[in-house]
């Protein structure tokens, strides 16, 4: 898990994708700048995006939490932490699940091999909502 730790000067472009629900909507962010770091590539679900962008607002000195490219938390500058939730826990666990089910007999017939793709994916979104509860103490949003 990589910190940065100051004050959230400017969010670059964002870029969203809605679930469909509003709970796990991703937004990208071509870049955060936090102090005199630029992080490049942000991504942040909904809840924890909220958060981002009020601490923007606050202009106060802030710790952002990241697993990969994915925010998974910010302290905020009164000391309470949110974590990003991890709602979509069981039906990723489910898809990839699923996906491996279906895709490893049928990646003899290169039809299996996106769903395979979809796997991956899924276990990558299950990683980081695991890395998200290994904040102790964290508000989930």
């Amino acid at each position: 898990m990589k910190e940065y730790v100051g004050v959230i000067s400017e969010l670059g472009a964002s870029n969203s994708i809605s679930n469909g629900y509003g709970s796990n909507g991703l937004t990208t962010y071509s870049y955060v700048q936090i102090g005199d770091q630029i992080v490049k590539k942000v991504k942040a679900f909904t809840g924890i995006r909220s958060k981002l962008e009020a601490a923007l607002q606050q202009g106060e000195s802030i710790t952002l939490y990241f697993h990969g490219k994915f925010l998974i938390g910010i302290r905020m500058a009164d000391g309470k932490l949110f974590a990003t939730e991890g709602d979509g826990m069981v039906s990723m666990i489910l898809v990839f699940v699923g996906s491996l089910i279906l895709g490893v007999p049928l990646s003899a017939l290169l039809i299996g091999i996106p769903i395979l793709v979809l796997a991956w994916f899924a276990l990558g979104r299950i990683r980081v909502m695991l890395a998200a509860r290994g904040l102790p103490g964290a508000i989930r949003i």
